[in-house]
């Protein structure tokens, strides 16, 4: 039967696949006047918690950003730092930043209220600091850092003293706000294990008011929010167990938008009716971790530990026949974690210093550095202690590009000695993995900001066991940090921050593979009034409140789902016919559909 299947024609194949389906009539989203309007968004990973202390991935980071908002936040035209809770940036010029530059003084909005009714003051954000820095929540703690003291002076006004001039007051990042009438009535072992569902109580457009773990989550909007209540009344995300699936319940209508996974199934849905579709910008980064971690539990290969092993195989590694082949080429090749699209803050090695592609490289200095192939298996020794030069790759079973691009470096790897086992596992068990020090390589991906200050604090070693993916240590990279969050020039910064990226190359904690768009796909015929953040080419709706507030239905628009339609598995041949090439269903990859803002 199989054989019958993939021996019809491609062009009759195309014409099986995209034949118009049967409507069964069940609603997606009920139609405006009659019922709640209700935005679907399709995704391949469930909620952990609606804690923000605990927030791992992007589906909580975007969840979280729906739930509170901050003194200030990123604008949606270009990302320039704008007032949200406050009801202005503070600055030299408007007296909100005192000349010596050591207090900030925020001002917050009247009227503001959290969502049980009881009014949000200054006093909250003081408890949250608080809590933040006398706990060392290191996870956010970097943002407080230089910190003397925060002051409610009254209901409306917080004092920010700073024992240095520094910038991390007025970053979006560092102004998280908590009703201290809910979370100042727990200890803090109870916080840490809170995870704030059901009847949370928030400051932002939505609020988290169902969750069936495994199946869905649902937002409501807020009709009391202070900038006016979002145009949809429900977002609700939904579940599905591979990214095909996803794909397929948004040609059926059963879903109105998603992150597209893959290069192949964004050009299969392109052009399809009622579907819109758009690349977004390279934001993020691919990046292969080594556990450098100085801890007597870890079970890393001491191979990892050595610099000289870590840029053999950066040598090894093709990240040009990576973005041709894995990505189709919707990538350039990485280098470090500031991704090019902050051209500003982005250090390149110039070519001499660039380790591109070059085996010869890589066995030089691996055999420079004593790992041997001695007894002819061809895999190298540590010359320590005899061991064979294995390595255990782990990537999460979520990540289809990492896992098309696991076998490639696997190949090159071997090509000069090193040994890799391939383990790919769910995102949980990743996790324990990562922070049980379980491991010796990861195969992941990290979303980044306009500002570089979260980013590089991922690097510090404070960040081992919380943010940070490799517990790189170096006493200079924090010295450095440091300098930069107190560095107000902005060229002066540009300086330290570039000298940082040139220190996490050299000592190579980490490879950059590559630099990813994004692909997003949505009912095109159904649904208008999406802001892009930013313009012109940012995200459409993942992780970005402000099409969540202003996304609303097409007037006249059916809204109602279409429940037939090809079969997943028709509908994967038909996407791999239009993708150039006839394969089964088993040949299909699939990538996290929120791999995008981490």
């Amino acid at each position: 039967m199989k054989r019958r299947v993939v021996a019809i024609g491609a062009s009759a194949m195309i014409a099986l696949i995209l034949a118009p389906a049967v409507a069964h009539g069940q609603s997606s989203s009920p139609s405006p006047g009659d019922e709640p309007v209700v935005f679907t968004e399709g995704v391949t990973g469930d909620l952990n918690s609606a804690n923000p202390f605990k927030q791992i991935d992007s589906s909580e980071s975007f969840v979280s950003s729906l739930m509170y908002d901050g003194l200030v936040r990123l604008g949606q035209q270009d990302y320039a730092t704008e007032p949200e809770l406050a009801t202005e940036v503070p600055s030299v010029e408007n007296g909100g930043i005192s000349p010596d530059g050591l207090t900030w003084t925020f001002h917050l909005r009247k009227g503001l209220t959290w969502s049980d009714g009881v009014p949000l003051t200054a006093h909250d954000f003081v408890w949250t600091a608080d809590f933040i820095m006398s706990n060392d929540i290191s996870a956010w703690s970097d943002g407080y850092r230089f910190t003397d003291s925060i002051k409610a002076t009254d209901d409306r006004t917080i004092v920010w003293k700073t024992t240095r001039p520094t910038l991390v007051p007025g970053l979006a990042g560092y102004s998280l706000i908590l009703p201290e009438h809910v979370w100042g009535e727990m200890s803090v072992k109870e916080i840490k294990e809170f995870k704030n569902y059901p009847d949370p109580v928030v400051s932002g457009p939505f609020n988290l008011t169902q969750w069936k773990q495994g199946e869905y989550w649902t937002m409501t909007s807020r009709p009391d929010y202070w900038q006016g209540a979002p145009t949809i009344d429900e977002i609700v995300f939904r579940n599905y167990n591979s990214n095909e699936s996803v794909v397929q319940a948004l040609l059926k209508g059963a879903i109105d938008h998603t992150v597209i996974p893959t290069s192949d199934l964004y050009q299969a849905v392109q052009g399809r009716q009622g579907i819109s579709t758009t690349e977004t910008s390279a934001e993020a980064f691919w990046q292969l971790s080594f556990n450098v971690v100085d801890d007597p539990e870890s079970t890393a290969n001491p191979a990892v530990l050595d610099p000289e092993v870590r840029k053999a195989v950066e040598y090894a590694i093709d990240r040009q026949a990576l973005v041709d082949r894995v990505l189709k080429g919707y990538a350039t090749p990485g280098s470090t974690p500031i991704a090019p699209v902050y051209d500003y803050w982005h250090w390149q090695p110039p070519p001499e210093e660039y380790r591109s592609f070059n085996p010869t490289e890589a066995n030089r200095l691996l055999d420079e550095a004593g790992y041997l192939d001695t007894d002819g298996d061809g895999v190298r020794e540590d010359p320590s202690d005899g061991e064979p030069l294995n390595l255990r790759l782990f990537l999460a079973t979520t990540d289809p590009d990492g896992l098309e691009a696991a076998p490639f470096i696997r190949g090159w790897l071997d090509e000069v000695g090193i040994g890799v086992s391939i383990r790919s596992m769910t995102d949980a068990k990743l996790y324990d993995n990562w922070y049980g020090f379980d491991w010796d390589m990861i195969l992941y991906s990290w979303g980044t900001n306009p500002d570089p200050d979260f980013l590089l604090s991922t690097f510090t070693s404070g960040q081992c066991g919380y943010w940070s993916d490799t517990c790189y240590a170096n006493p200079e990279y924090d010295r450095l940090y440091k300098e930069q969050q107190t560095t107000i020039v902005p060229e002066q910064r540009r300086e330290i921050v570039i000298q940082m990226q040139q220190m996490l190359y050299e000592d190579s904690p980490e490879i950059v593979l590559w630099y990813p768009k994004g692909f997003e796909a949505w009912r095109g015929d159904r649904w208008t009034g999406f802001l892009r953040w930013p313009e012109p080419d940012g995200v459409v709706f993942w992780g970005n409140t402000y099409s969540a507030r202003a996304v609303r239905p097409i007037e006249g628009a059916d809204l109602t789902s279409t429940e037939a339609g090809p079969t997943g598995w028709m509908w994967l041949l038909g996407s791999a016919l239009l993708g150039g090439g006839i394969g089964l269903a088993s040949s299909r990859r699939r990538r996290r559909a929120d791999a995008y803002y981490v």
